[in-house]
């Protein structure tokens, strides 16, 4: 499980995962509050989410890296 701020983390987290271990499942997580990447993924483009208030401050983004 790899935290989803801007995208930069688990790109890079899941292509070292991989290269090691190709049959290993990479799962991202976000707040609840701020999932950004979720709406995302499944609006098929980027989409935009008020900042959430969260400890988890370097997942406090409001859209997912281009």
């Amino acid at each position: 499980m790899v935290p989803v701020g801007g995208g930069g983390l688990i790109a890079g987290t899941a292509t070292a995962v991989k290269g090691l271990h190709p049959r290993t499942r990479v799962i991202g997580v976000e707040p609840e509050a701020g999932d950004d990447t979720k709406r995302s993924l499944e609006a098929g483009h980027r989409v935009s989410v008020p900042v959430p208030r969260t400890i988890a401050d370097g997942q406090a983004a409001d859209i997912p890296g281009s």
